[in-house]
């Protein structure tokens, strides 16, 4: 997903999606909007294309905008965003420990 066609929109009746449904809202947005193929919840989200380093950064700055947490420096890392599975797990073991929590690096 290049940077530029990351379009981040929240809707207000989106507002009460799981974690994973607006993760996956966001992953399709984008790769549809370069015309990449929709990816699956375990699929690699480096390897297809559907995010790269950079979008990375932008997709952890709307991470933390939808989501009531922070993600410190050394939890961006791409095994934290390697498939949706991944991030709703780190997302959601974040939203458990609290908005101060930075220690949620994941290993599968």
């Amino acid at each position: 997903m290049a940077a530029d066609n990351l379009v981040i929109s929240m809707e207000s009746n989106e507002q009460e999606l799981p974690v994973k449904d607006k993760v996956r809202a966001l992953i399709l947005q984008g790769v549809l909007a370069k015309g990449g193929a929709v990816v699956a919840d375990d699929e690699s989200l480096f390897k297809s294309g559907a995010i790269d380093s950079l979008t990375m950064f932008k997709f952890i700055d709307w991470l933390e905008n939808v989501f009531p947490i922070r993600i410190a420096d050394h939890e961006m890392i791409t095994d934290n965003f390697e498939t949706i599975n991944k991030i709703e797990r780190f997302v959601t073991a974040k939203l458990k420990l609290g908005v101060d929590a930075s220690d949620c690096e994941l290993k599968s």
